[in-house]
């Protein structure tokens, strides 16, 4: 009967938790877009206080004294004396608009991918532990109330069907829509009521307990039930230890960051809601004092852990029971949907969906359908890391106390502090020193911490190696502290790149207007105006592309009749700007939010003749731009796309809808570059061609794409601040200059060919030449002698007295001279020959032999 009372007030309590859910999901109720408020935003806090804080402090204090304070001192701290540290991440979170833990630190530290992939991997680690505390609370407090019933011994699988029940409500109320940012106002307000009903039982029991001790207790005895917390408390390292990662808690456990930062409340409601959340740690802190004297004076035997539960019960009080019960099963119950809602983000976002996005867009497909897929990988996450805790559960030692369970979880997700406050507090935070002071730091408290606790009879455990008893206060200080230093170290030597720079000082330079006190925001304009004066220029279609991408990017809802605010303001401005320069863009947004009594429609019938005269031009110049063959785009100082043409959409191949005003021109570049056009290191790609932009200098070079197309770049900085690229496909012409030279190539063959075949003839026929010389030279002597020996024959005769004498013959006188001048004619015409043979054998007096031989002719 007992049971069947428990059960119903359990289905019924559940039964609520949904109906509250879905109130505040219905469209009425989100319409009417009231905040979540000091109070619901405080109670959602009160998701600190698990099962561990129920059951397991009562059972701490009594074990150990007034060691169960610095749980709740911490976080006192985190949100009073860190609330500066506090305000910065919020407003860092709201103006980057993240989704989860792992977001925010891969957002700051360059938007690295790696760096977000280990912040989830070390949260899981932490947080697995932590679930399986709360399914440990459960199965405890079954196993006593179910003692001596039929369903006694069934609690392993009571746990495993209640997980299952759990994942069911995280899935229904904290996975329904893709986008985190959207506020989940039903999941939100379920907990702020789990954290009422917590409480309640909570004081209920401790009254209850006060009762006792003031009817049946003598003051002596109380005091001896007190024990340890009768005297002051000592100031030990694990005392100090636990006070460390309990401040550190705050901020960094999954669930924690998620309704703080994610979901998080104005910043007035949260300014009034940091002393709100206080005194409600410091409500179940007193909780504690007359439970655990009543627990020493009339439970002595019972597991400290069960205390809560056990006092109400072995008094018979069975609805104080069953009521505290419900209280625990909601402490325990709210911290398993919250947790499994953000490690699901942070699983889906920074492990798995970057790979599914990445596939598609190399496939240039449609994405259209991501918005399901996003909702399927959360989904299974919550239903894995619930099973997997539940295994957890399975394997870990069963002696181990509540607590011991919940500070090695706290220890672990400790781990992300100094890269979580180094992201709003230090420019030189670097993402290879965040990721390596993260596995020093992860892997120290594996080596220390979680492994005593899974194999607690192993001699090697450093603890013990040095003599130390217990290993919390030393694994954490020395985790944390060689975290630190490495996380310092390695960002100094690390370099930063363009982005990281931007990042930092967005992250650590800017609190945000968010949380400024009494700002006013401009006057004189709605968005509607400003979206009207807008599409006034650019036209109603880039317009509302360019107000819809806004809004999604600062997950703000715009709505016409609202006020515009100064970032708004901005946003237009950056609009009309590449329509109109930037100093007139300037111009036109502060006369329509001007507050002296010119409403925005009357800047509009003022400008409206020169506006249409710009949009004639625009649309003139547009209309050249998407007829023209080259591809062109427009940036402004902001790297911030202002104008494009559809030629070239056409020729990078980018999905409809994707290039508008105000885009990044980063994001073009990325995709790009997931597609193939930088197959090794895209953000360091990304990082130069940004740089690039950056110099604003002038370019003209030619890149080879994936697909072998050639396109020539020519780009140059253009007034304002701006830069126009334009890009030629140039692969005809570079196909057609590869085929001339390739011509030329075979032509100069052919003419090397032809001179090595006139260079042989030419010396074939020299080789003739001088075989003629040789044979001329040698005919020429050989002929010179017998006209020697002729001219001696001649002079002999003329000697003779019947040819010279007095009575010799005139005839036969005449006729010897005359025979010999034929034959020195001939003589010196060979003489002649043989000269002209020796000057081609390249010997003889080139003058004297020129002059004989011209004379014997």
């Amino acid at each position: 009967m007992f049971s069947l009372l428990i059960l119903s007030l359990v289905v019924g309590y559940m039964a609520i938790l949904f109906a509250v859910a879905w109130y505040q999901e219905r469209p009425a109720t989100r319409a009417r877009g009231k905040g979540l408020g000091p109070s619901v935003y405080a109670l959602s806090l009160a998701i600190y206080c698990t099962s561990w804080t129920y059951y397991g402090a009562v059972g701490t204090a009594a074990r150990n004294g007034w060691e169960y304070l610095p749980i709740y001192i911490g976080p006192i701290i985190g949100v009073t004396v860190l609330f500066p540290l506090w305000r910065r991440i919020a407003a860092a979170a709201r103006r980057e608009n993240v989704g989860s833990m792992a977001d925010f630190v891969a957002s700051r530290y360059g938007k690295s991918q790696t760096l977000g992939a280990a912040v989830t991997v070390v949260a899981i680690l932490g947080s697995l532990p932590y679930i399986a505390l709360q399914l440990k609370s459960l199965s405890m407090a079954g196993e006593l109330l179910t003692a001596d019933t039929p369903v006694a011994g069934s609690e392993s699988l009571t746990v495993l069907v209640l997980a299952g029940v759990l994942a069911f409500f995280a899935i229904l109320f904290g996975a329904r829509r893709p986008d985190l940012t959207e506020h989940n106002r039903g999941l939100i307000q379920a907990i702020g009521l789990e954290s009422v009903v917590k409480l309640g039982a909570l004081l209920f029991v401790a009254v209850f307990a006060l009762v006792l001790l003031l009817n049946q207790g003598a003051p002596p005895r109380i005091i001896e039930g007190l024990g340890a917390l009768s005297r002051p408390p000592e100031v030990t390292p694990r005392f100090s230890a636990i006070i460390l990662i309990s401040t550190l808690a705050i901020f960094c456990l999954p669930r924690q960051f998620h309704v703080a930062f994610v979901e998080g409340a104005a910043p007035s409601d949260v300014k009034r809601a940091r002393w709100i959340f206080p005194i409600y740690l410091l409500l179940t802190s007193l909780a504690v004092l007359p439970l655990v004297a009543a627990g020493a004076l009339f439970a002595p035997a019972v597991n400290p852990d069960l205390l809560v539960l056990a006092l109400p019960f072995g008094r018979g009080e069975s609805l104080l029971t069953a009521i505290v019960f419900v209280g625990g099963f909601s402490a325990a119950t709210a911290m398993v949907i919250v947790e499994a809602v953000a490690l699901s983000a942070m699983v889906s976002n920074s492990l798995i969906l970057p790979f599914v996005a990445r596939d598609r867009w190399r496939m240039r497909g449609d994405a259209s359908d991501m918005a399901g897929t996003i909702l399927q990988v959360r989904r299974a996450a919550i239903i894995a890391v619930l099973l997997l805790a539940w295994v957890y559960y399975q394997a870990m030692d069963q002696s181990h106390g509540l607590a011991a369970m919940g500070l090695v979880s706290f220890a672990a997700l400790a781990q992300l502090a100094p890269a979580l406050f180094g992201a709003v507090l230090w420019r030189g935070g670097h993402a290879v020193g965040a990721l390596a002071g993260m596995a020093v730091g992860l892997t120290i408290w594996i080596i220390m911490l979680a492994l005593p606790q899974l194999a607690p009879d192993a001699a090697w455990h450093p603890h013990r190696l040095l003599g130390i008893d217990d290993p919390l206060a030393l694994g954490v200080f020395v985790s944390l502290g060689l975290n630190l230093a490495v996380y310092v170290g390695v960002s100094r030597i690390a370099q930063p790149r363009l982005i990281d720079r931007v990042q930092a000082r967005a992250f650590v330079d800017r609190i945000g207007p968010d949380w400024t006190e009494n700002r006013p925001s401009p006057s004189g304009a709605s968005v509607g105006d400003l979206r009207a004066l807008v599409a006034r220029f650019i036209g109603d279609e880039r317009a509302e592309r360019a107000f819809t991408a806004w809004g999604n990017e600062t997950d703000t809802r715009l709505r016409d009749a609202d006020p515009a605010d100064a970032a708004l303001a901005r946003a237009a401005e950056r609009m009309l700007a590449g329509a109109i320069g930037a100093a007139s863009a300037r111009r036109v947004i502060a006369a329509a939010l001007a507050g002296v009594g010119r409403a925005p429609e009357d800047v509009v019938r003022m400008l409206d003749e020169a506006s249409q005269a710009v949009q004639f031009n625009r649309d003139l110049l547009q209309t050249t731009l998407d007829n023209i063959d080259q591809g062109v785009i427009v940036v402004d100082e902001d790297l911030r796309v202002t104008a494009w043409n559809r030629r070239y959409v056409s020729m990078f191949e980018l999905p409809v809808g994707f290039v508008h005003v105000g885009l990044p021109i980063a994001s073009i570049y990325r995709l790009n570059a997931e597609r193939g056009e930088s197959p090794n290191d895209i953000e360091a790609w990304v990082e130069r061609r940004l740089e690039a932009l950056s110099r604003r200098i002038p370019h003209d070079h030619e890149r080879q794409q994936p697909d072998g197309r050639v396109l020539r770049s020519s780009g140059a900085p253009i007034p304002g601040g701006g830069y126009a690229t334009s890009y030629t496909d140039i692969t005809a012409l570079r196909r057609a200059a590869r085929q001339l030279e390739e011509a030329n190539e075979r032509l100069e063959a052919r003419v090397a060919d032809r001179t090595a075949r006139l260079d042989e003839a030419r010396r074939i026929a020299e080789d003739a030449t001088a075989s003629k010389t040789r044979f001329l030279a040698a005919a020429s002597h050989d002929l010179l002698q017998p006209l020697h020996a002729a001219r001696l024959f001649i002079a002999a005769l003329k000697e003779e007295p019947a040819v010279s004498g007095a009575g010799a013959d005139a005839a036969s006188h005449t006729l010897a001279v005359n025979a010999d001048r034929a034959i020195d004619s001939a003589h010196r015409l060979l003489t002649a020959l043989l000269n002209l043979s020796k000057l081609e054998a390249g010997g003889g007096q080139h003058g004297g032999d020129a002059a004989v031989a011209g004379r014997a002719v």
